[in-house]
Formats: structure tokens, sequence, C-alpha cells
């Protein structure tokens, strides 16, 4: 069924707090708060079905959720100003999902309509554990007007004022637009922002545990290590709702106990007062029919109170037999409810004193497992510091050996550079010996005759100087040199083609080259 939930909380530099971390979380989004530099990026988180932001018209450099949580944290510049406010609902699990977004944002409007504010609406799913109809919403407004010019006006002082009755208003309205939504959907089943006791409903609140306490209850049922303390906490906390629940109840019991007393005593009095005013039984008919009317008699006792057959006069004293057995049963119904409301009272003291214990053992459980969690947090600490500590001296070791092996490395290296050196001039020296040795022992080297130049061949084989062949042939080139070694036959059948193209016969006879054939002929100049 759909439960009525409203819920107002601020976020105050404090606490620690800041809008763009806020803002960040609750809409899954990345934020980089301007005050302090710090990134909040809670892209990751799940169970977010959409964000968005209503802002008044005109202003719309507020639907920048970085831009507008940044200008707030800039306007407030005490340490602990509130930068935001939040509105937590529950929206109904009858509803669609576009319903319910729909829902969200009217909220939203209405807020950023009655207040002038920027409101940034975050709608969030059930957790995968948890009750699967816990649809809510979260919608963080800015605690100053925001107007189009880029910054934040007044504060909304009205919602910081308890006796305004502002926030009782803003209760009714979130009421008016869920019933409005369900009724739009066909649904039968309404909320309402009024408690119990204003709705004159015989019915005991629950009690919130909040988030929190929820979270550990879960975490305590679902544990199996630590199953004794866990058990025996949760069974406490149920024995403390039960005395609670039987405390309440024995208090509407002793309220019901002290009203009949009260119609009990007035009827009493009435009783007295006719008795000793009016003698006569007709006269005090009268006035108990005009005086006290039906609805005043006693409640007890069916019929009027005087019985007009049951009267007789004895020395001048009424004596009404009826009266008397109906005050007889006045008397011991008060008695009954007397005894009633003494064993309810002392019902109620029990359930307080069993509430009271319950909730000190609670409290001694809880002490109990907070010095638990001290001692645990404490020992691991000083396992971590240990560990720290071993591991920081096994590095350093690690790294002073390194260094030792690196210096016996270069060590190493060096000696080697120095052998190698020594076994190089060694071999020097020693190839420096043999050549010696070799020189010594060889026989002297006869000197090799220069060559001879193409010139001196040229006279060589035809018997005229070059100088003679190149005036009487002119546009003859000169043949080409011999080579390294080469003798006067070889490089003469090497030029053969210079010979035969420029027509120099070869000396000799049969064309031998024994020797050089008769010089030819100059002519003369």
């Amino acid at each position: 069924m759909a439960i009525y939930h409203l819920s107002v909380k601020t976020v105050s530099r404090s606490t620690g707090r800041s809008a763009p971390a806020a803002a960040a979380y609750r809409t899954g989004t990345r934020l980089v708060n301007g005050r302090d530099g710090v990134t909040h990026d809670y892209r990751r988180r799940a169970g977010i079905v959409g964000h968005t932001i209503v802002a008044p018209i005109g202003c719309d450099w507020a639907k920048d959720r970085a831009a507008l949580w940044n200008a707030a944290e800039a306007a407030e510049h005490r340490k602990n100003s509130t930068v935001a406010r939040e509105y937590e609902v529950a929206l109904p699990a009858e509803l669609s999902a576009q319903g319910r977004s729909d829902l969200a944002r009217a909220f939203a409007a209405a807020l950023v309509q009655r207040y002038g504010v920027a409101a940034d609406v975050a709608i969030h799913t059930p957790g995968g554990d948890g009750d699967q109809r816990n649809h809510h919403a979260h919608i963080m407004t800015t605690t100053r007007t925001v107007g189009p010019d880029g910054a934040l006006g007044q504060k909304t002082r009205i919602l910081d004022d308890q006796r305004s009755g502002e926030i009782e208003r803003v209760r009714e309205l979130w009421a008016g637009l869920t019933n409005a939504a369900m009724e739009r959907a066909g649904v039968v089943e309404r909320v309402s922002h009024l408690s119990h006791a204003a709705r004159s409903l015989d019915q005991a609140p629950a009690i919130h545990l909040g988030p929190a306490a929820t979270a550990m209850e879960k975490r305590l049922k679902n544990s199996s290590d630590r199953g004794d303390e866990l058990c025996f906490r949760v069974a406490l906390t149920e024995e403390a709702r039960a005395a609670v629940a039987e405390m309440q109840e024995a208090e509407k019991d002793m309220c019901r106990v002290a009203d009949i007393l009260k119609k009990m005593r007035a009827e009493k009095r009435k009783n007295e007062v006719i008795n000793v005013i009016f003698p006569d039984q007709s006269q005090k008919n009268d006035v108990n029919d005009t005086v006290f009317p039906e609805s005043s008699k006693n409640p007890f006792v069916g019929g009027p109170i005087f019985s007009p057959a049951s009267e007789k006069d004895d020395g001048g004293k009424l004596i009404f037999s009826g009266e008397v057995q109906r005050l007889e049963v006045i008397l011991t119904s008060a008695a009954e409810a007397e005894r009633t409301a003494k064993s309810a009272s002392k019902a109620m003291a029990r359930a307080f004193h069993a509430a009271q214990e319950a909730v000190n053992q609670a409290q001694e459980a809880l002490d109990a497992l907070g010095w638990l969690r001290w001692s645990a947090r404490r020992a691991a600490r000083a396992r971590l510091a240990g560990a720290l500590v071993d591991a920081e001296q096994k590095a350093s070791a690690a790294n002073s050996a390194q260094e030792e092996r690196r210096a016996a490395t270069a060590a190493r290296i060096k000696a080697l550079g120095e052998i190698e050196k020594a076994q190089e001039a060694e071999i020097s020296k020693f190839w420096a010996v043999e050549e010696e040795a070799k020189r010594a022992s060889a026989p002297p080297v006869k000197p090799v005759p220069p060559l001879p130049t193409a010139e001196e061949f040229f006279r060589t084989v035809t018997g005229m100087s070059w100088a003679v062949f190149r005036a009487t042939r002119p546009h003859v080139p000169p043949p080409p040199p011999p080579h390294y070694n080469e003798d006067l036959a070889e490089w003469w059948e090497r030029i053969a083609p210079w010979r035969r193209r420029h027509l120099i016969p070869r000396p000799g006879p049969d064309d031998a080259p024994d020797g050089p054939g008769p010089a030819p002929k100059v002519p003369a100049p």
C-alpha cells in the first residue's frame, strides 16, 4: 500500500559536506567543487532512474548542474553555512515509472514557484536486497533565490523558522500532489500528512529505524559468524518494540479508565446535590429530566437515577432502595475500574521498565560492539603499521643489495678491461718481436727498378721519340700507358687496336716483338 514520507534535511558545511558533492552523489554524475578543487565522480553508481533541474523562468544558466551548485557554494562565506536543502520523498509503488517521474517533477516545480529557488531532482529505484516498493526521490534546492543574472539572492528564511509552519504546509502540498496523481492513475488508496492522533486513529505508530539501523539489522540477520551477539541485539530490538507497543496500549487503557472515573464522580456529586436540595421525589424526577438529560445519566445502570416506586419516608429521610442498588453497582464498577487502572498502571510500569531495560541492554550491546570494533580497528592499524615497517625494511635491504651487486658488477667490468688491455699489450709485443725476427731472418730484397713511362716504351719499340711521332701525326692520340709489371711484348699486343687504327706498323720481321723495326722516316720539316 502507498505510504507517506517526506523528510526535509539540510546540507551544511559544519558537518563537512558540500553542495557539489551531495548533488553528484544523488544524481550519479561527476562534479568538481570550485571551492576546494575536489572532484566528486559517482558515474558508476547504480539505481538512479533519471535526474533533471527545474529552475525559475529566465534562469537557464541554473540548468547547468556544475554552475548551479558552485554558485550556491560561492554565495556562502561562513564555515558553518547551509549551502543546500534536501527533500526526500517516497514515491507510490502503485504508479508507473513515468507517473512517479512526473510526480517528483511536479513537486519540484511547486517548490520553485513557491520560493523562487532552483531544484535538482534525482529519482532512485529500490535496492537489490531491500523492499522493491521503495521508490523514492531526492530533491535538492538552493537556500537562496535564483536570479537570471547568474547570481543567488536572498535566503529563504521562512523554511528555517520552525514556528512559521511552512514545513507543515510543504508536507500538506506533497500529500495533495500524491493523492491527485493516484486518483489520475485510478488508485483507490490515499495518503495523509497528519499523524494518527490528529486523525483520531486507534493505532500505534510504527517506529522509524532509519537507513542505518535497517542496514545494520539486515547485516545482523544475515550474519552467521557473530551469530550469538548479533541475534541477541536483534532480539533486544524486537523486545523493545513490543514493550513500547504494550506501554502505548496501557496508556490508552488508563485514559479510558480516567474518563469512566470522571463520569462516576460527576454522577455521585449530582445525586448528592439533588438529595439535599429536592427532598420531594417528584421534584427530583423533574430536575433529573430537565437539568440532567439522558446523556448525563448513569452509564452503568439504565433508567432514571431516582425511582418513585422505591421511595419511602422513614423519619423524614428519603430512602430509595433502587438507588442504593444502583449506587452499589456504581461503587462496584468504580472499584473494578480502580483495580483495572492500577493493573494497567502496573502493566505500564512493567512495560516501561522492560523497555528501559531492553534499551539499556541494547545500549550495552552497542557499546560492546563499538569497543570490539575499536579494538579490531586498533589491532588492524597496528598490524598494518608493522607490515608497512617490514615492507620498508625489506625494500631498503633490497635496494642496498642491488647497489652492492651493481658496484661488484662495475668492479668486475673494470678488472676485465684491465686484463684485456694487458693481453692486447702482450699480443702487440709478441707480434712486434715476431716481425722483427722475420725481418732479421729474411734475405735482402732486391730493389725494384722504376717502371718505364709510355714515352720510353714507345721509343724502345718504334725507335723514335714521342715528340717526333706527335710532330708527324698531330691528330693521333697517345697510346694507353703500360700496366704495372707489364713487359714490352704484352704492352705491344695490348695496344694493337690503337696501332691498327692509326697505321703504326709493328717493328721487326714477321711482326715479332723481339726488337724494334726500322725507324720510320721522318719527313723534312
